[in-house]
């Protein structure tokens, strides 16, 4: 089989996602290819836990059922270096994101304190349900604007991960996702970066239960049926997904793990050629499908699978069969030769997330060799002739055979007001022949977390892990896994790891940061080779806490419904001696020079936690020590004050601190 040659290529290296049901690629592949569907149906009870109005379930025509991903309550905040405070104001979406965004790296090894390259964002959010209860007329006010309103996804991720490549927020409704895709993929071809993330998220709030609208998009009895002759619309769903992307020859020259490779996208809108707003277009459809083949250098008849947009409306399904068929026209007459099928009968529709959710199913056919089956078809939609068109829904998994041809895909997403997007994928090459350094006998292997008690997490699961797969991967490989695609964090182990032996791990003991750096030779130093692969192992173990102060706009105390409530009410302490309002570790920070950057109201609202005040009395910023900092909060006269720990206080401190209540 010969993959096709492209200057143009892009490599897909890393994947992170939370969607219904699946929290890692893996758990999102076993779904689909057992043909599950994740799309639940919600009790009385569970509608109330996640916040659905009373009154909505009352209605005879309610619909309790959507695509639920769970613990989006959750994150761990100091990780990401905010407080309780902070991380209780911000959109969970935003707060997800991140996560995924973390994950995805690790995926493709992809460590930005170490690469020294230019990793860019192009991300997107839905509409924001969460309404955190804060004061008006303060920092929570401001704060909870930069940290709820969709301009500032993108750039968020960007400055908690350090990335230093181009940074936008996209928003195209439906179609956001692939968008930002397009976006990604035109910036690492005109050179402006060396990788990118590109993802949307979809988190409503809350998660499940609708009334349907006469003529809108929502099925009546909560099932996406879609091509079938009984689709009565979509279900609505949630997920939050990120794909890390680089130019395939520089994926091939590192050794990377591949996905799948994009070969062309092509974004478009209708413009006025159509009955109406929400309306899609044929034409449209027709031209963004076409110039992505073209883009990509294909024949339409050399594509095997189509992810469709897929909504399972009686409208919108035969106007896309009929754009797709007038595309793959342009240039093959053959028919019944093309799987399709919609990932939204498995998950839901996840608005700004729905075309990723289709890129990583494909993506995820493609690497699997395998074709999965859309659920909910029983009989054609009758306004749909399938013997004159190209296209066959897939029913089944089943193997993805293609006569030694290479396997070749496309995935639509077209969204409202009429922005269509289709990008056009093909299987991984298999690695150009290279020498493989032989792999010595024993590796050293550098593991670090926030916490000692994620630590060793983290070891343990990457020691089970090994137990099961030493065979299958190269002990260098994984070394420069853990030692170049991991960021390095507080608490740090190194083991000697030798797969061979019958006492395969023996510690090395802790590193000083000092000492944790790239080489060979001291057993401080971590082993990188340069003709290493990757592997994907274990990721982060998030050490997760709920943050939540939503409040329903059914059951908002406010003064539009005629009762206060007290700003006060927002973030009540968890102790009465604990009246904080901050406290922040200086490597959130950076530095303590970069305090001026910060929007207090006043540099008298500061005080630095330093064993010393050196820093602070440098910056003229007061100061106080450690002891008498517990000694106020004992005694409850800490006042309404901004705290922060200079980073040499270390994480012991921050430990230390947790018996506060006000991290």
């Amino acid at each position: 089989m010969s993959i096709s040659p492209n200057a143009n290529a892009i490599a897909i290296t890393g994947i992170g996602l939370r969607f219904p049901g699946a929290r890692t690629p893996d758990e999102f592949w076993a779904d689909l290819s057992q043909g599950v569907s994740r799309i639940r149906r919600c009790s009385n009870d569970e509608l109330t836990k996640l916040g659905v109005n009373p009154d909505w379930i009352a209605q005879p025509d309610f619909v309790p059922v959507g695509g639920v991903v769970d613990g989006v309550d959750q994150m761990d905040a100091r990780l990401f270096g905010y407080s309780r405070k902070h991380a209780e104001l911000m959109d969970p979406q935003q707060r997800v994101a991140l996560e995924v965004a973390w994950e995805a790296l690790e995926d493709a090894g992809v460590n930005p304190d170490l690469c020294g390259w230019d990793t860019g964002v192009f991300f997107g959010e839905a509409k924001n349900d969460y309404r955190p209860r804060s004061g008006e007329g303060s920092l929570d006010e401001h704060l909870a604007y930069t940290s709820n309103d969709k301009d500032y996804i993108a750039t968020r991720i960007s400055y908690k991960l350090d990335l230093k490549g181009p940074s936008m927020t996209v928003q195209t409704a439906s179609s956001t996702s692939l968008v930002a895709v397009h976006l990604a993929v035109e910036s690492l071809l005109r050179g402006e970066c060396d990788f990118a993330l590109a993802g949307a998220a979809c988190l409503g709030i809350p998660q499940a239960g609708y009334i349907p609208s006469n003529g809108f998009i929502y099925s009546p009895d909560g099932v996406c049926r879609a091509f079938d002759a009984n689709a009565n619309g979509a279900v609505p769903g949630n997920g939050v997904g990120a794909i890390v992307l680089q130019r395939l020859e520089d994926a091939l020259r590192d050794n990377r793990e591949i996905y799948a490779v994009i070969h062309g996208t092509a974004v478009n809108n209708d413009g006025a050629s159509k009955i109406d707003f929400h309306a899609p277009s044929v034409e449209g459809q027709t031209r963004v499908i076409a110039e992505a083949l073209e883009m990509a250098g294909f024949t339409a008849d050399s594509i095997s699978m189509i992810e469709a947009h897929g909504t399972g409306t009686r409208l919108g399904d035969p106007l896309e069969i009929r754009a797709l068929t007038q595309a793959f026209d342009l240039n093959t007459k053959r028919r019944g030769f093309c799987s399709i099928g919609s990932v939204k009968t498995n998950i839901g529709h996840l608005h700004t997330a729905a075309g990723l959710a289709g890129l990583i199913k494909t993506a995820l056919c493609l690497q699997n060799k395998t074709l999965a089956p859309t659920l909910n078809y029983n009989r054609a939609n009758p306004e749909i002739d399938w013997n004159d068109t190209p296209f066959v829904v897939q029913t089944q998994a089943e193997p993805w055979e293609t006569n030694g041809e290479p396997r070749r895909a496309g995935v639509s997403s077209f969204g409202f007001g009429g922005t269509n997007a289709h990008i056009v994928l093909e299987e991984a090459p298999q690695r150009p022949c290279r020498v493989e350094p032989q792999s010595p006998d024993r590796v050293i292997l550098g593991f670090s977390a926030r916490t000692e008690t994620a630590l060793q997490t983290l070891t343990d699961t990457w020691k089970s892990f090994l137990a099961r797969s030493a065979s299958e991967n190269s002990a260098l490989d994984v070394a420069r896994t853990l030692n170049a695609g991991r960021k390095a964090l507080p608490f740090r182990q190194v083991y000697e790891w030798a797969p061979g032996s019958s006492q395969p791990w023996r510690a090395l003991g802790p590193v000083a940061r000092e000492n944790w750096r790239l080489g060979n030779g001291d057993v401080t130093e971590l082993e990188v080779h340069p003709d290493a692969g990757w592997v994907r192992g274990p990721k982060y173990p998030f050490e997760y806490q709920s943050y939540w102060t939503h409040e329903p706009e059914w059951a908002n105390r406010s003064k539009k419904h005629g009762i206060e409530s007290s700003p006060s009410d927002a973030f009540e302490p968890e102790s009465e001696s604990a009246p904080v309002e901050w406290l922040l570790e200086a490597p959130q920070l950076r530095t303590l020079e970069k305090i001026q950057d910060v929007d207090f109201d006043s540099t008298t609202r500061l005080e630095v936690i330093e064993k010393n005040g050196v820093t602070a009395q440098r910056l003229g910023i007061p100061w106080v020590t450690l002891d008498k900092f517990e000694k106020r909060l004992r005694e409850g006269s800490a006042g309404n004050k901004i705290y922060l720990i200079n980073d040499d206080m270390g994480e012991s401190t921050l430990e230390r601190l947790q018996i506060c209540h006000r991290i």
